[in-house]
């Protein structure tokens, strides 16, 4: 028997709720509209919480490095590898790795391949419910100039009903937007070129089936970040032996810190305070936020910048971007988005809560299949 209902999510990276809401981003037809939360990280752990409802203790996704006491020739080995081939970092473009740190900074694991089954192990994604439940699906990530090609082979699909979920991943405008947030016209171009194939996608939909529903969702937005910090430099002058008294990485909007000794934490928590637009995160907020790993190995200390400034230089970026992500998550150009041709659940307030959307949208493929 062939699916009478399907549900079809395409989530974008980089574009918000303030750029949705400015633009009137698909207004005419995804008319329940709201804004969410996003995730305290990068691109890869705000994506990875959506899938899986968990934040990223849990789901184990966050920032570009961890902290990992190893001396043996293979680890060392195989970051300096990744460091000549390039890590694909989650702001845009290639890491610059921290040299320095390739002794106990470690890459994080498995970035890109979220869609991948079996990839967040032993959670459960939306990805891993739908293929164990044998639901028919297409799940894709789009990539440079395949988006025409991606959005026709999907309705040609949905004409034969062979789909009742689809996820669809869209990262074309997160570069864009942290080169030029204030190139309104070309933000507007691609908006337009995203919404035709949007609205020939639910035409389809509702011609298909008795039951269809698109749904558009935003992990984070993007924050313009003109002013620059140099809280590497600020560490450094503190004459302190990186790599015996403490470790660091530095992200564009995060310094993340490790200590070997009391007297390094005391005199670099000292200073970081006293460094302006910028905040230590406290217990209740790493808590808060999701990012209260055993072992800190994702930083014993984080310095959060405040939106609007950024680290520079970093450990991610080899020149600083105009637009930036990775602030507090409920500040208003970080806040994602759920636009729906569909009711949405109220409590939907967080990223995390795009994974309870999906799951109640496949629930009947699931009962059904059961009976």
């Amino acid at each position: 028997m062939r699916n009478n209902s399907a549900q079809v999510f395409v989530y974008f990276t980089g574009p918000g709720w303030e750029l949705f809401k400015q633009y009137e981003f698909m207004s005419e037809i995804c008319t329940e509209r709201m804004p969410v939360i996003s995730q305290l990280g990068g691109s890869d752990a705000v994506l990875s919480s959506a899938l899986t409802g968990k934040t990223p203790v849990c789901h184990g996704q966050f920032s570009s490095w961890y902290f990992k006491r190893t001396s043996s020739l293979k680890d060392v080995s195989r970051k300096v590898m990744l460091l000549l081939s390039g890590l694909p970092s989650g702001y845009f473009g290639k890491i610059a790795a921290p040299i320095r740190s390739l002794r106990h900074l470690c890459p994080e694991k498995g970035v890109g391949s979220e869609l991948k089954p079996h990839h967040f192990h032993p959670l459960k994604s939306i990805i891993d419910i739908v293929h164990e439940n044998r639901v028919p699906h297409y799940i894709a990530k789009i990539h440079a100039g395949q988006l025409a090609q991606t959005f026709s082979t999907l309705r040609k699909r949905m004409q034969r009903r062979s789909v009742r979920f689809a996820f669809i991943q869209i990262d074309e405008m997160d570069p864009m937007l942290h080169l030029s947030p204030y190139d309104e016209h070309s933000i507007l171009q691609r908006f337009k070129m995203f919404e035709k194939e949007l609205k020939l996608t639910h035409d389809t939909g509702v011609k298909a089936y008795n039951d269809f529903q698109l749904c558009v969702l935003s992990g984070h937005g993007i924050t313009i970040a003109p002013d620059k910090i140099d809280v590497r430099r600020k560490v450094d002058r503190l004459n302190l032996d990186f790599g015996h008294d403490y470790h660091a990485a530095y992200d564009p909007t995060m310094a993340r810190f490790w200590f070997e000794n009391n007297q390094a934490r005391s005199i670099i928590i000292d200073r970081l305070r006293r460094i302006p637009h910028s905040h230590i995160l406290s217990d209740t907020e790493k808590s808060r936020y999701g990012v209260n790993f055993q072992e800190n190995i994702f930083g014993e200390v984080i310095l959060l910048l405040n939106p609007g400034y950024q680290i520079y230089p970093n450990d991610a970026l080899r020149q600083p971007l105009l637009g930036m992500h990775g602030y507090a998550p409920d500040d208003k150009h970080s806040l994602g988005a759920c636009l729906s041709s569909a009711k949405i659940n109220p409590q939907i307030k967080w990223v995390g809560n795009f994974f309870d959307i999906m799951t109640d949208a496949i629930a009947p493929a699931i009962v059904q299949d059961v009976v």
